[in-house]
């Protein structure tokens, strides 16, 4: 099987993928610009970081940069401006983001917002036809298709065209599989150490990756000098991790600089237990979303382990782990799950399997998730927290 498509301009699923990735950015943007322009309240604004490089200065149409520089986006846009620096907590913040940010600000004249929204424009169009191809190879063409849809409309959907790395931790992450799975064992570790320098999640590649090494070494299919391709996630991880120390002098451990944000280890009936007690308390919608995103989609993970083949089950059900062992002394105890949860898409696949041949369920409950998605971001271009 080819790398790349014979005619990437004109295949059908490159075409569908760069539509729904239009239409998506247009809509979004036209609701953000809309609710921004009648009504520009900042809900939460006070205790964001780096509130001063919005690009609003009372122009209309400086919202249709602006809506987009919320929460966690300000943080990549700093790194991509001016890169890290010891005991400010950018450190936090894995790397290949804010760089490929700052290569593609460059035709932009240096526009770091335009670098950005081009850079997870492209990843979310090279996520879904990747996405696509994966799951067509294992689930067929109509659940493929389900799989993609109910990732761009989940109710967190919209973080995959905002400047944060679900996008890209997506489209490598995929990559990573899709290649793995057709063969090309150098390129499925390169997109794995891609995955790994964007995220701490990358790492868990290691699992996939290292079983199908395995299976195919005893099939015969993958000779042994190809092998150690499988360990490159974890590579990412590293260069990602040692930068900041052994360059600008970065003395907080990963674990302290996630502390900044009230994130630490717990047991799961104590993060759990802390989400129900905290949703009892408040009333907090967004952690109800949360808690239902973690435990829905281990149900679910749960549920699809022996129906997907085994490579999927390993990589959704450890991303779930990371999940129900985390908890937050921030806004709220399992804080920013829900957008945790949307690349985990081997749960996807199994809801697609499941609402194949239910379509008029499926087209409604992407109706629904569509509102759901619109609504949420609305109230995180207002400074509402969402993830």
């Amino acid at each position: 099987m080819p790398i790349l498509p014979r005619a990437v301009l004109t295949s059908r699923d490159v075409r569908a993928s760069v539509w729904l990735v239009a239409v998506l950015r247009i809509a979004l943007g036209l609701a953000g610009l809309l609710t921004m322009v009648l009504d520009p309240r900042a809900l939460l604004r006070n205790i964001a970081a780096w509130t001063s490089l919005e690009v609003v200065d009372g122009r209309p149409w400086t919202f249709v940069f602006s809506v987009w520089q919320r929460w966690d986006a300000l943080w990549y846009e700093e790194i991509a401006r001016d890169g890290y620096h010891a005991g400010n907590n950018t450190a936090a913040f894995f790397p290949l983001f804010p760089v490929l940010s700052r290569v593609a600000s460059l035709p932009f004249l240096g526009n770091v917002v335009l670098g950005e929204l081009a850079i997870t424009t492209l990843a979310c169009a090279i996520a879904f036809v990747l996405l696509y191809r994966l799951a067509r190879l294992d689930i067929g063409r109509r659940a493929a298709i389900l799989t993609v849809l109910l990732v761009a409309l989940s109710p967190v959907g919209f973080f995959l065209l905002a400047p944060y790395t679900e996008a890209l931790f997506l489209a490598t992450t995929v990559a990573s599989f899709w290649l793995a799975r057709t063969r090309h064992p150098w390129l499925a570790g390169i997109a794995g150490g891609a995955a790994g320098l964007t995220r701490l999640q990358g790492g868990l590649l290691l699992l996939p990756l290292g079983y199908l090494a395995w299976r195919d070494l005893r099939a015969g299919v993958l000779t042994p000098k190809n092998a150690p391709a499988w360990i490159f996630p974890a590579v990412g991880v590293f260069l990602a991790l040692a930068y900041p120390r052994l360059v600008i002098g970065e003395t907080g451990s990963p674990f302290d600089l996630q502390q900044a944000w009230g994130a630490r280890l717990a047991p799961p009936w104590q993060s759990i237990g802390d989400a129900v007690g905290h949703i009892a308390r408040t009333g907090d919608p967004i952690e109800m979303l949360n808690l239902l995103s973690v435990v829905g989609l281990t149900a679910v993970a749960l549920y699809g382990f022996r129906r997907l083949p085994l490579e999927y089950g390993l990589y959704a059900l450890a991303s779930l782990a990371l999940l129900w062992l985390r908890d937050t002394d921030n806004l709220s105890p399992l804080m920013s799950a829900a957008r945790y949860s949307l690349v985990i898409f081997p749960c996807f696949m199994i809801g697609a399997v499941l609402l194949r041949s239910r379509l008029g369920i499926a087209a409604g409950l992407l109706a629904i998730s569509a509102v759901i998605q619109t609504a949420l971001f609305v109230y995180w271009v207002h400074w509402g927290f969402v993830g």
